[in-house]
């Protein structure tokens, strides 16, 4: 699709672009609850600190490489673990794959989207370790280059086809991606992706083809805060979805399903919300191509798609309220909306997706967009966040 004929209309809608309003932050579709399928129980531990879902084309539908961070029954250290998960069935097996390289300290295991390269905090520094295939041991364990200090929650992702590290920067004010060297462990091409005060926990959203597309991390001012930066370039809007008293932290997203670990003291069972988001993006000034993704919950392969669109527009002056059966609320001007072609959410990604061309437009022109989504089951219309397309 070609946004040329909805850019004409900047000049008559030029007026909304300077409004106060600022849009609207992704929708909840399922409330927050505990989730006992990952908790410690279902483990096989005392505590769960942090839980990983890495999706894989040789594990099948709605299965996972689970990979956590656990405290084991009669500890008192944090260790290591991975294992396999089923999202429907609740089905979970532990591994070894990464038992003899774990000691006790070690904290937020990431694992790449081919299962070969894992990696982690550690008391002396971030570590990473590979294997040749998608199972078995990992190792020998050496520190990722590139990168210094200590307890940075890393976690693996992927821009533009390439495997790319999230870490916490500046003391937690930051969160910023470097590209991964999977032959050497270096990390380089660093840049910001988030900024926020006592930022952590980043967690990378992926659309079905594996891209990362946006990025939830924690807050810890109280109360805590789960957050989401549309933009992995941090020129998007940011919003927060979620709060709760207790702390909260390195989590998973699998489309609009986000599962946190969750402490109000010590680490209880971890805490599963849905949402409905999408992404921002950036262009060049001289035009070129973007991508819009759309994420709602997971489902079963064998359920009834959610089907969405992707409405296109300026930004209104304040929120429209719709009324059921909408939930959320429009932030876009009416006058100016172009809809894109409908479609199905994939059912394991949660995700749909367009491919569009920008043309060219002078730098920091603006766009806006918002996701929709129907849940035919329940007849219910929802409305997620406002994102942006923006020409640099």
């Amino acid at each position: 699709m070609n946004l040329s004929r909805l850019l004409l209309t900047l000049p008559l809608l030029g007026g909304l672009l300077a409004a106060q309003y600022t849009g609207e932050p992704p929708v909840v579709m399922q409330a927050a609850a505990a989730n006992p399928q990952l908790g410690a129980t279902a483990l096989g531990v005392a505590q769960v600190q942090q839980i990983l879902l890495v999706p894989h084309i040789g594990l099948g539908a709605n299965w996972y490489y689970a990979a956590a961070t656990v405290v084991r029954s009669g500890a008192t250290s944090s260790f290591l673990q991975t294992g396999t998960f089923n999202s429907v069935t609740g089905a979970y097996t532990k591994n070894t794959d990464i038992d003899a390289l774990t000691v006790a300290g070690d904290f937020a295991l990431s694992i790449s989207d081919d299962l070969q390269v894992a990696v982690w905090d550690a008391a002396t520094g971030v570590k990473w370790a590979k294997r040749t295939g998608a199972a078995g041991p990992f190792g020998p364990a050496a520190n990722v280059t590139g990168i210094t200090g200590t307890y940075l929650d890393p976690n693996f992702g992927r821009i533009n086809g390439k495997l790319v590290l999230f870490f916490i920067t500046a003391g937690n004010t930051s969160i910023s991606v470097g590209d991964f060297d999977a032959n050497t462990g270096a990390v380089s091409n660093i840049r910001v992706v988030a900024a926020g005060s006592v930022v952590h926990s980043p967690t990378p959203m992926n659309d079905k083809t594996g891209e990362t597309r946006c990025l939830v991390y924690n807050n810890g001012v109280s109360p805590r805060q789960a957050r989401i930066a549309t933009s992995i370039d941090n020129s998007g809007p940011d919003y927060l979805f979620y709060t709760n008293a207790a702390w909260l932290a390195n989590g998973d997203c699998n489309g609009g399903t986000i599962t946190l670990a969750t402490a109000p003291s010590t680490y209880a069972d971890p805490t599963r919300i849905g949402i409905l988001a999408m992404n921002s993006v950036s262009v060049p000034a001289a035009g070129g191509p973007v991508t819009l993704a759309a994420f709602g919950p997971e489902k079963a392969a064998a359920a009834t798609p959610y089907s969405g669109t992707i409405l296109v527009g300026v930004l209104n002056a304040a929120a429209i309220t719709l009324g059921p059966p909408i939930v959320g609320n429009l932030s876009l001007n009416p006058g100016s909306l172009v809809v894109l072609p409908s479609q199905a959410f994939d059912n394991a990604s949660g995700s749909l997706s367009y491919s569009l061309f920008a043309p060219a437009q002078p730098s920091g022109t603006k766009l806006q967009a918002q996701p929709v989504l129907l849940d035919v089951n329940t007849a219910t219309v929802y409305l997620g966040n406002t994102a942006q397309i923006l020409w640099q």
